[in-house]
């Protein structure tokens, strides 16, 4: 009997969302049957959806985001798992969503940065800024997404499952292609050795039997272990995203950044300075992959306000009347 764990993991895959998007769904749906004492779920109905939201607003104080996301997870198990989806509205207490504007770092502090990382971290952190790629779209680069020709990236399956092209620093070529040598070196002595082989997207190893094992499939940063691919095959997976996050903590705290910098950050960078170097939003938007024009203009806040231009009213003021003012 296939349980309804396996349903939803099934569901996911046909509609082609990532397995990321199933564990965080899974953890909601999981939680919101828990809540009900394990009731099955066709069982329950649209106020059992706004009690559980409700809950997580009072009680456990979640934010907005974290909700939504529950709700989302939620209707996704009725609408395309069971196909059943809820009736009527949900009317659930909405928990405040905060207005969070998203952290930028200076150009002097990313300069401190990427001189002190080394290897193929400091080349991933240098194309999360240089190009504005999200770490599991650097990840996923594959040796032909790289265009050194009209110095671009195209990646692949991204977000959504989209598409999209995006600029490659001319600075980064030398080093790109010095890496890609590297690689290929690897990549040629797995072969001899009776491996070398790579996971290929969704079923195409039916299309082409030796994609798997072609340089132009390979990762652009293998892992330095060998796993299980294609039916058993051994080969190489990409390098994990938590290696590069934790070096990039450790190189932040030996800087003395005290801000919390993630791999997301240098992404976040990389859209503010090109809109502050008179870059149309536009063009922004196309090279982050932004669906909306919404999402991407919470950037502009970088340029509503220059902090270390303004001057504070109680330097003019003391300007004006110097003496009584500082004596007092």
């Amino acid at each position: 009997m296939i349980t309804l764990k396996q349903k939803f993991f099934d569901t996911i895959v046909t509609l082609h969302y990532s397995k990321k998007t199933f564990k965080s769904y899974w953890v909601w749906v999981n939680k919101f049957l828990r809540y009900h004492n394990c009731q099955h779920a066709l069982s329950l109905d649209s106020s059992h959806v706004e009690d559980f939201l409700t809950s997580l607003a009072i009680k456990h104080k979640v934010s907005a985001s974290t909700q939504n996301l529950a709700l989302n997870a939620i209707v996704f198990l009725y609408k395309k798992v069971y196909k059943q989806p809820l009736e009527g509205g949900i009317n659930a207490i909405r928990a405040k969503k905060r207005l969070r504007k998203p952290l930028v770092l200076s150009e002097h502090e990313i300069q401190g940065i990427l001189n002190k990382l080394t290897g193929t971290n400091k080349l991933i952190v240098q194309l999360l800024y240089g190009s504005g790629l999200r770490i599991n779209e650097c990840l996923n680069l594959r040796i032909q997404n790289i265009d050194f020709e009209n110095h671009r990236i195209r990646i692949v399956d991204s977000k959504s499952y989209k598409d999209r092209i995006t600029v490659m620093a001319k600075s980064m070529e030398m080093c790109l292609k010095s890496h890609i040598e590297k690689v290929k070196s690897i990549h040629n002595s797995d072969l001899k050795s009776g491996k070398g082989y790579v996971q290929l997207p969704f079923a195409f190893h039916n299309k082409n039997k030796n994609a798997a094992k072609q340089f132009l499939w390979q990762f652009l940063f293998p892992s330095c272990k060998y796993s299980p691919c294609l039916n058993d095959f051994i080969g190489r997976w990409h390098k994990h995203a938590n290696t590069v996050q934790n070096e990039i903590r450790r190189v932040v705290d030996s800087c003395g950044i005290h801000k919390r910098v993630t791999c997301h950050t240098f992404r976040h960078s990389f859209a503010t300075h090109l809109l502050q170097r008179g870059h149309s939003i536009k063009i922004v938007q196309e090279a982050l992959g932004h669906s909306q024009i919404e999402t991407t203009m919470t950037y502009l806040h970088a340029l509503d306000i220059d902090i270390k231009k303004t001057i504070s009213p109680l330097d003019t003021l003391c300007h004006s009347h110097p003496s009584p003012l500082l004596s007092e």
